[in-house]
């Protein structure tokens, strides 16, 4: 197996009920909001075949966005904030990924976020080099009519 470090998934496809124009440091960014408990999709793809996903598990954490690339994951106590199910297709060579963000608190409100994936080894569990992706940013919601009020 390739250990490099070069990314070697990119995310192809990202789905989400709502997107809203939000500018940060001076910069227009798209952020895909989502309904907390509520299914959203991402498909990843090789960028080149060297590796059949079918043989891979996937796992995935939930990130503040941070600007610059640090990566600070986000705490909890016993439930993971972000759940996935992961469904390669038949040659291998991409995944579709059914992500559902979990318990946030208030002092979540209106943060960005991001979801990071990242393949392993199906036995060890140990991370498989360079392969993991990111979500573009995203913004969490308790209820649709949150968006409403806006």
């Amino acid at each position: 197996m390739n250990t490099g470090c070069d990314e070697r998934l990119e995310l192809v496809s990202q789905t989400s009920p709502f997107e809203e124009k939000v500018t940060l440091n001076g910069l227009q960014k798209n952020i895909r909001v989502v309904i907390k408990n509520s299914p959203f999709n991402i498909q990843l793809k090789l960028k080149k075949p060297d590796i059949d996903l079918n043989c891979v598990a996937f796992d995935s954490t939930l990130l503040y966005d941070c600007d610059g690339n640090e990566e600070k994951e986000v705490d909890f106590v016993k439930v993971k904030p972000v759940e996935h199910k992961a469904t390669p297709n038949e040659s291998g060579d991409s995944v579709n990924i059914e992500l559902r963000i979990k318990v946030l608190t208030s002092q979540h409100e209106d943060m960005f976020f991001r979801v990071k994936i990242e393949g392993q080894d199906p036995i060890t569990k140990e991370p498989i080099g360079g392969l993991y992706a990111l979500t573009t940013s995203i913004k969490v919601i308790s209820k649709p009519e949150q968006l409403k009020k806006k």
